[in-house]
């Protein structure tokens, strides 16, 4: 832990493949362990990679790991040692944005965004980060995730 705001501080991660444009010596901002490595680099990317869409329900394969019952996309490869439990029509009724607690519902219709590697954000994220390649919301006065709307 850097002891004035200047101090040069060390970082490791297992994750540095997601941002390979990192370099030694320079200057990033601090991330919390709430943010990782994989949301700054998929809001600096171009927009041309989000493509906006309606959320709707897909199908989803239940399995059982080491006694617990976990779930995924049905067209995924099952863990390994894993007990599949078979897939439901319309059990994936709901992603949380990346960014915020916003939940995209397919019980409302609800329009969001969404990368090639899968990843949702609403509309709102994606206006006011993606866009605007916005990293505030890790960062600053936007570093707390918005609150849901009742």
């Amino acid at each position: 832990m850097p002891s004035m705001s200047a101090a040069p501080v060390g970082f490791l991660t297992h994750e540095a493949e997601y941002a390979p444009e990192l370099k030694a010596g320079v200057c990033y901002p601090w991330l919390d362990g709430q943010w990782k490595p994989y949301h700054v680099k998929m809001i600096l990317a171009p927009t041309e990679r989000w493509q906006r869409r309606d959320f709707s329900a897909s199908p989803v394969r239940y399995f059982v790991l080491g006694g617990v019952t976990g779930w995924q996309p049905a067209n995924a490869e099952l863990p390994r040692g894993a007990t599949d439990l078979g897939v439901r029509p319309g059990d994936w009724n709901h992603e949380r944005c990346e960014l915020c607690p916003e939940q995209l519902e397919a019980s409302r219709s609800s329009e969001g965004f969404i990368d090639p590697d899968g990843r949702w954000i609403c509309a709102h994220c994606y206006d006011n980060y993606a866009v605007r390649s916005d990293i505030s919301f890790a960062v600053g006065d936007d570093a707390t995730p918005r609150q849901q709307k009742p």
